[in-house]
Parts: structure tokens; C-alpha cells; sequence
């Protein structure tokens, strides 16, 4: 049975192998790229120092700018690659056999619908998980110098979902939606397209919030401090969540009174006062939530793919 399904699963599994491969080589190509540039400006400290500031003009400037049309795209292409390689590895697992009518052959024989199930999701899942967890570790080695050089960090959108366990729960959530889909549509096409809305829809109603599955932490600066009220940050590395002004009792200010009574350009520090604030608050996730925030997030889509997998298992019990 694991003979036959890889046979079956071979051209999609190479082709996720291909994606997956060649993306890792441009990886690694323009990570040798960029330090070989900065090797002869003289300015390899702009990928290893985030205090070296790498914009100011001169070499350094020619070095942020040379690059800032490759990082932009490679982050979004390892952002979408993740589920595109899951979805191609589970759409056509049980939709072509029934398109096929092989699926006939299979059930008719000793082998369960159980096992012809399980035996499927395994061979086929594993190594997409394994290859995706590779390239994963790879893409955080090849833009380790461009997050320091254009000054992402991970706790952020994007760079958190490149990094950590979070492309490998992504590539078993489309997975999963894929192998559901083809079960009960038995349509390759219509499963792709279920696919893609599907894991579109699970990230944006339940996963888009991802950063307030835990609470976030606050820093305040009196008025005096903050020049025009908005300046100052969180500190490097940190993801701000919200902002605002507090009076002098510890309230927050209703941003729709304070923005009627002092429209943006006005000069926050003499406004502010005049409805009551005397400080400014700056609502933030710190990078030591980084991990817990990896795992919630992870789970999420862990039991969100169970329990689609499932659902695809119920199917079975009627399939012929």
C-alpha cells in the first residue's frame, strides 16, 4: 500500500520537492550575494549590528538599496509557499482516485478503508512536513542578515509567520483542507479552489488575531516626554498593539473624543491637557512572547487540521 500511494503521489510530492528545493538555493544565493556586497563596501557590520545604521548615505546606503527589491518578495513567497506546497500535496491524494475510479480497486481488496486512508495522509504528509521544517531552517539562515539589515524582527507580521513552527503548521492546515475537500467533492479542481478559500477564511477569521491570544503588555511616558504625543517606542524587537492617552486617575481617553477635540496636526502636548490627559500608553507584545505565541498559534491549526481530517475519515463510511 505505501508502494502504491507514492507511486500515485510521486509527480506532486516532486513538485513540492522542486518548489521547496529551489527556493531554498535562491535563498541561500542571495544570502552569499548580499554578504559578498557588503564584504567589498566595507560595511559587513550593516548584517551582523543592528545599531550600525545602514541608511545614512554613502556605501552603506547603496547596500540597503541593491537588496530592497529581492527581500520584499522572497518574505511573501515563503509566506504563500507553505500552504500552496501543502495544498498541492493534498488535493490530489483522494480526489484523482475517485476522478479515476481507482479508489474502486482499493476498497474491493483485504486493505481497510482505514488503513487506504491513513496510508495515504502518511506517506504523503511526512516528508512535505519534514521538507517544509528544511526550508524553514534554511530561509531563517539566509535572511538572518536582511532582518538586520532592513530591520525586521520576529516577533513581527510576516517574519512571525516565516519562522519558528508556524510554515509547518500552515503547510498541515492546507494539507489537511485539501485531503477533506477531495474526499467529499471527489473533484480536483473544486478541491483546490475549497482549499484556497478555505485556509484563506481560517486565517483571517481565526488566525489573524494571532497576536492577542495572549495579553499584551504596557508602557506609559508622561505628555511632557512625548514629543506632538505620538513618539517613542516599545523597544527594539517588540510589536506595538495599541496607543492612546490616560488621565491623571490611570483612565483611557476614548480616541473618537480625543481625536474631535484634537485633530492630527494638532500639537499633542498642548491639546492633550485640555480634555484631561497627562500621559501617553503604548500597548505592545514583547519578544519574550514570541514562543508562546508560536505554540498557541501552532495548536490552533494543529486542531483545526484534526478535526478537518476527520471529517474527511467520516466520508469514507459511504465511499464506493
Amino acid at each position: 500500500m505505501t508502494w502504491l500511494v507514492w507511486r500515485r503521489q510521486r509527480a506532486a510530492l516532486l513538485l513540492c520537492a522542486a518548489l521547496l528545493g529551489g527556493t531554498a538555493l535562491v535563498l541561500v544565493a542571495a544570502r552569499l550575494l548580499l554578504t559578498g556586497a557588503a564584504a567589498e563596501l566595507g560595511v559587513t557590520a550593516c548584517l551582523t549590528d543592528r545599531a550600525v545604521d545602514c541608511t545614512d548615505g554613502g556605501r552603506r546606503y547603496e547596500l540597503y538599496q541593491s537588496f530592497r527589491g529581492f527581500q520584499g518578495p522572497a518574505r511573501a513567497w515563503l509566506w504563500v509557499l507553505a500552504p500552496i506546497v501543502g495544498m498541492i500535496a493534498g488535493a490530489g491524494l483522494f480526489a484523482r482516485e475517485f476522478e479515476q475510479r481507482t479508489q474502486v480497486f482499493a476498497l474491493t481488496q483485504a486493505t481497510s478503508r482505514t488503513r487506504w486512508w491513513a496510508t495515504g495522509i502518511a506517506v504523503t504528509l511526512v516528508p512535505v512536513l519534514v521538507a517544509v521544517a528544511g526550508l524553514t531552517l534554511v530561509a531563517s539562515w539566509a535572511l538572518a542578515p536582511f532582518a538586520v539589515l532592513y530591520e525586521h524582527y520576529r516577533i513581527e507580521p510576516v517574519d512571525f509567520d516565516l519562522s519558528g513552527v508556524l510554515p509547518v503548521g500552515s503547510a498541515l492546515l492546507a494539507f489537511a483542507i485539501a485531503a477533506a475537500a477531495g474526499l467529499l467533492l471527489r473533484n480536483s479542481l473544486a478541491t483546490i479552489v475549497v482549499t484556497v478559500l478555505g485556509w484563506t477564511l481560517i486565517f483571517f477569521v481565526v488566525l489573524y488575531d494571532r497576536y492577542d491570544y495572549l495579553p499584551a503588555e504596557t508602557t506609559t511616558t508622561p505628555l511632557t516626554d512625548t514629543w506632538r504625543g505620538w513618539d517613542g517606542d516599545t523597544g527594539p524587537g517588540t510589536l506595538p498593539r495599541d496607543f492612546g492617552f490616560l488621565d491623571a486617575a490611570g483612565n483611557r481617553i476614548d480616541l473618537t473624543t480625543f481625536y474631535r477635540h484634537c485633530p492630527v496636526p494638532t500639537d499633542m502636548r498642548v491639546c492633550a491637557p485640555t480634555i484631561g490627559a497627562v500621559s501617553v500608553y503604548r500597548d505592545y507584545q514583547p519578544d519574550s512572547n514570541y514562543w508562546p505565541l508560536q505554540g498557541i498559534t501552532t495548536a490552533i491549526m494543529i486542531v483545526l487540521s484534526a478535526l478537518t481530517l476527520a471529517a474527511g475519515k467520516l466520508r469514507l463510511r459511504r465511499v464506493v
